[in-house]
């Protein structure tokens, strides 16, 4: 099991491109390239094996780049939470394939989800499966030297803090924390807890974070930040967790490159106080 020890040293992330931009490999890796972007978080759209294969070329010209390349899984009839437990079996195979693959192509890290595309029929979902079959993911992803991260939703078993930590803590899963939904969580708008307590409540756990402003129900969806103000809480938080990967989740190239801009600027911000402090302590 990874170590959820959280390391003296602060961890100072990769900023990375979604496929939001792109389904394109070589569109993905020129622009990431280009605009300085250090890393790629590939999401897989195949939701059955034989589409999968044909799928595999895209991942295999990503891979082949100098890029560290991520996976995303967000899949929408693929549920490993689903009450029929021949659903959940059969989900568990597929997410199996995928990381095989993600194996054999060098990658070392998933992100998975419990009820994406089930929103509107939560009464379909079993705790008691996902715990059952994320474990198993997990076990399987560390068999193939894969870590697979759980990413929170503004609904659901992942939705509050509480739930979010006790997957995490049951099935071994570390953790991807979207800010994005955890901002827009009902826990987090009806002011229960703010964002960055959501946050710190599974610091131990986050590897990577999807970084936005805020997910909305309507178009555009993720929406950028207008300011840096908007960021800089959350991601501030986020610098107290060893989250080494900030993926940008946007496709628009002005908002990418815009809140990426944010992004590099509170890093920049942090580590000049890390190392006044530093300085002041020798």
């Amino acid at each position: 099991m990874e170590n959820k020890k959280k390391s003296s040293e602060t961890v100072f992330p990769k900023i990375a491109l979604s496929s939001k931009y792109s389904n394109n490999p070589h569109a993905l890796l020129q622009f990431a390239k280009t605009k300085g972007l250090e890393g790629i978080e590939y999401s897989i759209s195949s939701e059955s094996a034989a589409h999968l294969r044909v799928e595999y070329s895209t991942m295999k010209k990503l891979a082949a780049s100098e890029l560290e390349i991520r996976y995303h899984l967000p899949f929408k009839e693929i549920e490993l939470a689903h009450e029929d437990p021949a659903h959940a079996e059969k989900s568990l195979k597929y997410i199996k394939e995928c990381i095989d693959m993600v194996s054999v192509l060098g990658g070392v890290h998933v992100v998975v989800h419990l009820g994406l595309g089930y929103q509107d029929a939560l009464h379909k979902l079993s705790l008691k499966n996902a715990f059952k079959y994320l474990e198993q993911v997990v076990v399987y992803g560390r068999q193939k030297e894969v870590t697979v991260c759980l990413e929170n939703l503004t609904f659901g078993f992942t939705s509050t803090p509480e739930g979010f930590k006790k997957l995490l803590e049951k099935t071994g899963a570390m953790a991807t924390v979207d800010i994005g939904h955890v901002v827009s969580s009902p826990v987090v708008e009806d002011g229960k807890v703010s964002p960055e307590e959501f946050i710190l409540a599974v610091a131990p756990f986050i590897r990577g974070a999807h970084v936005y402003d805020k997910e909305i129900n309507e178009h555009p969806y993720h929406l950028p930040p207008r300011e840096e103000a908007a960021l800089q809480s959350r991601l501030q938080t986020l610098m107290k967790t060893d989250a080494n990967w900030w993926l940008i989740e946007l496709g628009e190239p002005g908002e990418i490159l815009l809140t990426a801009s944010y992004a590099r600027n509170i890093l920049s911000l942090n580590q000049t106080k890390i190392y006044r402090r530093r300085t002041n302590e020798k």
